[in-house]
């Protein structure tokens, strides 16, 4: 015997699927605001480690201010604006310490109308 059309199948429950739609926003909206938008996750101090070069100097070339949302900074970018100061050699910024190798003058050169100072790298 078979059964007619539409009978022992459940019809989807719309307010469920609305719960978990409404659900699943509101766990993107506080994902998103907790990366953004939140003091939680976000530059409390920066420490510069390894280095002859005034912290300011460091800071200021790495441009990573207080207060910005960790998602936002490039690293890379902070160590390459940082490895161009004249006395580092390297800079390895992770999410906590901004380790610098400091450029060893190892003699003094005067060429043209500015002298420089080579390290230890050439």
């Amino acid at each position: 015997m078979s059964r007619p059309a539409g009978v022992g199948r459940r019809r989807p429950d719309p307010w469920k699927a609305a719960f978990f739609g409404v659900a699943a926003a509101g766990l993107i909206a506080g994902v998103a605001w907790a990366l953004l938008g939140s003091s939680f996750l976000v530059v409390r101090s920066v420490r510069v480690t390894g280095s002859a070069v005034p912290r300011a100097t460091v800071l200021a070339a790495a441009g990573i201010r207080t207060g910005t949302p960790l998602i936002r900074i490039d690293t890379r970018a902070a160590a390459r604006r940082v490895e161009r100061i004249t006395q580092a050699r390297q800079c390895s910024p992770c999410l906590r310490t901004m380790a610098m190798t400091s450029l060893i003058p190892t003699g003094w050169c005067s060429g043209g109308r500015r002298g420089r100072l080579p390290g230890s790298s050439g």
